[in-house]
């Protein structure tokens, strides 16, 4: 299933999950996580909204929105509940996803965010806020 949801082959998801086999992951593509919702997937796992920020195709705002639409948690520091890979990144300065999308220079995304509830004042682990964040475009390499 991994394979199959990495490299976006949208046909071989759909066969597996009709036949039953289980899954643990979401990914930042719309149809897949579409799938995947409908087969019980949860906003819950992975850092995606966070994900979604760093997307570079032309679908990340309607990726954005529609994990947003799922209500996860938008002002969450990146990997604050997964302690391992929280300590592995800290040392970049990991954010909320608005804190994200103004690293990346993402006015679209930060706007969509801001509409959609994520606090402005929150500071990642290195005690910057979004506004205080400057713009470094090469820590935005997304899908």
């Amino acid at each position: 299933m991994r394979g199959a949801t990495i490299g976006h082959h949208i046909p071989v998801v759909a066969y597996l999950l009709s036949h039953g086999v289980p899954f643990n992951i979401l990914d930042v593509n719309l149809a897949i996580n579409g799938l995947l919702f409908e087969h019980g997937g949860s906003i819950e796992k992975r850092q995606l909204l966070h994900g979604a920020v760093h997307r570079k195709l032309p679908d990340c705002l309607e990726v954005a929105q529609m994990l947003l639409d799922k209500g996860p948690p938008i002002n969450t520091i990146k990997y604050q509940n997964h302690p391992d890979s929280y300590k592995d990144y800290k040392y970049f300065g990991v954010g909320t996803p608005l804190f994200e999308a103004a690293r990346c220079g993402n006015v679209a995304m930060a706007e969509l965010l801001l509409k959609n509830g994520a606090d402005p004042l929150i500071k990642n682990n290195k005690g910057l806020s979004d506004r205080e964040q400057r713009v470094v475009p090469d820590r935005c390499s997304g899908v």
